[in-house]
């Protein structure tokens, strides 16, 4: 095999392992990403759900008050 052939071997190699290097980093980069989205929308469905349970104990509160409210007047208190 001549020196040029040498060469031009080891340029395909490396070409591949760079090919390959390069690939990699784009899955780990969509990874990373996909993580990123998943951790900002589980952020976000914690938002609503403490939003949810706060307007849902307001509305149980209210209820509530209503409810003592109209037993009191039903015995005239």
């Amino acid at each position: 095999m001549g020196a040029g052939t040498s060469d031009k071997v080891e340029g395909k190699a490396k070409q591949a392992l760079g090919s390959a290097q390069r690939n990699l980093g784009k899955v780990t980069g969509q990874a990373e990403g996909t993580a990123k989205q998943a951790e900002g929308k589980a952020k976000e469905d914690i938002g609503t759900t403490k939003n949810v349970v706060k307007e849902t104990y307001n509305n149980v509160e209210k209820s509530t008050e209503k409810a003592i409210d109209n037993v009191k007047s039903l015995f005239g208190n």
